[in-house]
Parts: structure tokens; C-alpha cells; sequence
């Protein structure tokens, strides 16, 4: 009886397994394939199909392509980047808020979704020519802005503090815009938050949403 009894836990363990490996991370990237009521149909950039619950009161944004040319001063923006060697930190993505979100998060703080990397929200005081590599979020508004070329270093003000950034060229810039649920159409690429509990369908708490072309990163 005992051998009998162990042979079927091997086997429920066998079965189980693939299951909880096929549980996708906390933040997915992918396209859009449909979104049918409050149903999300996605195929991840890994290939994966996978369907999300979509709720009335999940939070979404949207990201729009930009440039450099639009960091402009008195503009409030944010720079995702990592620490160098040598303590400078290297933007991986920009973004710029609306003037309807300025100062929101202001400070200089650990991104918990990307370990090593920092988020700052501050003010753009100067903005050089110049670029190394790295990876923080620095949210900020831009002062003054200086320099020319394919690369430049800003220079972010927040309350208590500065951030030295440098932009290397051809990295993503984004504009930050209200968006709604009509946004969400076939082939849009999406970032979204889920969260999700075993044996429960996964359901999505936030939805970036990249407009007018525009591939989100995570």
C-alpha cells in the first residue's frame, strides 16, 4: 500500500510541475491580439499566447514616440538608468510626463521591478552633450538645456538632491499620455502588471500602452 500511495505522488508531482513553470512574471511584454470585454488576449514576446482579465478599474497609460528635440525646458521628464563603474548613471529610456503629472514622485530611489536600477524624479537643470552606458528612472523637470550631437548628459534636480544622467543615442524616448480602453486594439504593444494566484486566471492591475507605433520596454 505504502509503495502503491508513493508512486501516485510521483506522478500528481509530474503532472503539477509544468503547470506552476508556465506561470508568467509579475510584468509581461507583448502584442495585442484582441481584447473581448474584460478578457486581454496577448502574445507575449516570448511566443506565448496567454489570456489576462482586463477590470473596469485597472490603470492604464499610454507611451508616444519622442526625441531628445522634446526635452525642453520648464518640460517635467523621466530617465530610466543604471550606476557605471565609475558612479555615472546611463539612461536606458526616457520619458516625459504631462504637465498634469508634474512633480509627481519626486526623490531618488531604488526601480523594484529592475534590480540595480534607480528611479529619481527631479528637475532638469542642465542638459549637455555628452554619453556613457547604464540603467535609473530619474523623473524630472527641464531648467536649461545646452549642447548638441547624438548624445547628451542632463543634469536632474529633485528636493534634497541632483542626479548627473547621460542619454546615449538611440535609446527610447517616450511621451507620457492619458489613454483609455479603446487604445488597447490589435497589434499595440503592452506592457501589463499582473498579479496571480494558482488555479485563478491572471488579472491585470496596470496596462502601459504604446501608442502611435511605440514598443514599451519593461
Amino acid at each position: 500500500m505504502n509503495r502503491r500511495i508513493s508512486w501516485l505522488l510521483v506522478c500528481v508531482i509530474v503532472v503539477v510541475a509544468p503547470a506552476w513553470a508556465q506561470i508568467p512574471a509579475d510584468r509581461l511584454a507583448g502584442a495585442v491580439v484582441a481584447l473581448d470585454g474584460n478578457t486581454l488576449n496577448l502574445r507575449l514576446n516570448t511566443g506565448q499566447a496567454l489570456a489576462v482579465t482586463l477590470p473596469v478599474d485597472a490603470r492604464l497609460s499610454g507611451r508616444a514616440p519622442a526625441t531628445l528635440d522634446d526635452i525642453v525646458p520648464g518640460a517635467y521628464v523621466g530617465a530610466t538608468t543604471t550606476a557605471q563603474a565609475d558612479g555615472t548613471l546611463l539612461a536606458s529610456e526616457v520619458h516625459i510626463f504631462p504637465a498634469s503629472r508634474r512633480g509627481s514622485g519626486e526623490g531618488h530611489y531604488p526601480l523594484p521591478s529592475t534590480p540595480g536600477s534607480m528611479m529619481t524624479n527631479a528637475t532638469v537643470a542642465r542638459v549637455d552633450a555628452a554619453a556613457r552606458d547604464g540603467s535609473t528612472v530619474t523623473n524630472a523637470r527641464v531648467d536649461a538645456m545646452s549642447g548638441s550631437g547624438s548624445a547628451r548628459t542632463m543634469t536632474l534636480k529633485y528636493h534634497g538632491g541632483e542626479q548627473v544622467i547621460a542619454v546615449p543615442a538611440g535609446i527610447p524616448i517616450a511621451m507620457l499620455e492619458a489613454v483609455d480602453r479603446k487604445e488597447i486594439v490589435p497589434g499595440t504593444h503592452v506592457i501589463v502588471s499582473v498579479t496571480h494566484r494558482p488555479d485563478e486566471p491572471l488579472v491585470a492591475n496596470r496596462v502601459t500602452v504604446g501608442l502611435r507605433g511605440f514598443v514599451p520596454t519593461l
